[in-house]
């Protein structure tokens, strides 16, 4: 998860602002996928084959989740419905979703109060993506997700998985294509993150 808590290490306002969050013990949110680079860098260090034999089960697990709860619009772009979710929590891209012209800024206000309106849904992600409220095709997190699904690839090449393998590597070539073709501005020359509330693409 996002965080896992320590309630006898945390600041007295911290332990306050948890009890925002569905559950009391960790954040329900994601991070950008790097699990499987970890992994990856792991081995690197130490091969080991039973190491990955132990953990590729559940790294296929995480990744097939991502794909199969995120990618809302079937392009291979996965959505974040936080901005913690992105690695770069207080980015002002994200200021016109938590509401600039409604003169919030991106403070810590905006953020706490779309914490409380995903737990009054019960964290039921079908709600919570219903209710449009925040809905970002991240650039950092799919690209991370690219990144990692071919890690993943590679490993699994390396216990002779190659189906599995080949799998993950068609995920990553349909992400990448999508962020060559929705997420590049040919006028600035830049790659941005896409604002999906509304089921339409557009650039924030």
């Amino acid at each position: 998860p996002h965080m896992v808590f320590n309630p006898a290490r945390m600041h007295p306002l911290d332990l306050l602002a948890v009890r925002l969050d569905p559950f009391l013990t960790h954040s329900p949110y994601l991070q950008p996928p790097a699990l499987a680079q970890a992994v990856q860098a792991a081995h690197t260090k130490e091969p080991s084959r039973e190491f990955l034999a132990s953990v590729l089960p559940g790294l296929k697990a995480y990744y097939r989740y991502l794909s199969r709860t995120r990618d809302r619009a079937g392009d291979g772009l996965l959505e974040i419905v936080h901005s913690f979710e992105s690695g770069k929590d207080r980015s002002r891209e994200y200021d016109e979703v938590y509401g600039r012209r409604l003169g919030l800024g991106i403070r810590v206000v905006p953020m706490w109060l779309l914490v409380a309106r995903q737990r009054s849904l019960g964290w039921d992600m079908e709600r919570i993506f219903r209710s449009k409220v925040f809905r970002v095709k991240d650039l950092l997190f799919n690209c991370v997700y690219v990144q990692n699904l071919r890690a993943l690839a590679r490993l699994l090449v390396a216990l002779h998985q190659e189906q599995a393998a080949d799998f993950f590597s068609q995920k990553a070539q349909i992400t990448e294509a999508s962020i060559l073709a929705k997420m590049y501005d040919a006028q600035t020359g830049l790659f941005y993150s896409l604002d999906g509330r509304r089921d339409a693409d557009r650039v924030l």
